[in-house]
């Protein structure tokens, strides 16, 4: 990821960084969706990492952990899907209500539905679906991201918790 000096409101904010950060994941999730149910489609070499956002060069704590830990076009994907919800509720819903060819639930897909606000809160079928879909080399090397031993886990960073009963 390329840093850039432009002006912020804050240099302590969050938003700008953020902001960047999910129009990139729509972006990556727009292409997951549409090599998923247009598989005649050309799929691009490269598979579905596209040139990453600039991130801000600020002060903030966002910009800072991620200067900090450069992570890969993956890691930075599975942590923008574990903020996405926390950061704008409908971020997921958003996508799959304007996206999606039929209303219904696509297991392929993963996600839970959280029992306040009935937001969609991904799972990890849901990173497993926007960074592999049904490759499963893919898949493996994203579930290697999710272990314990992975730096994500170690520090605490990204947390899997069991699914709801039922």
């Amino acid at each position: 990821m390329t840093t850039t000096s432009a002006p912020v409101k804050s240099q302590t904010s969050n938003a700008p960084n953020l902001d960047a950060g999910l129009q990139y994941l729509t972006e990556v999730i727009l292409l997951r969706l549409k090599l998923h149910f247009n598989p005649a489609d050309e799929k691009p070499a490269d598979g579905i990492e596209i040139e990453p956002p600039t991130i801000y060069d600020d002060q903030s704590p966002f910009t800072q952990f991620i200067k900090k830990h450069q992570p890969t076009f993956e890691e930075y994907i599975l942590l923008l899907i574990a903020l996405a919800p926390h950061v704008q509720i409908d971020f997921f819903d958003s996508i799959w209500n304007t996206q999606l060819p039929q209303k219904g639930d696509f297991p392929s897909i993963g996600g839970q539905r959280d029992n306040t606000s009935r937001a969609f809160l991904p799972t990890v079928e849901t990173a497993l679906f926007i960074l592999a879909d049904k490759d499963l080399d893919k898949r493996f090397d994203v579930l290697r991201l999710l272990s314990p031993d992975h730096w994500l886990r170690q520090q605490q960073i990204l947390e899997l918790t069991p699914p709801k009963a039922g």
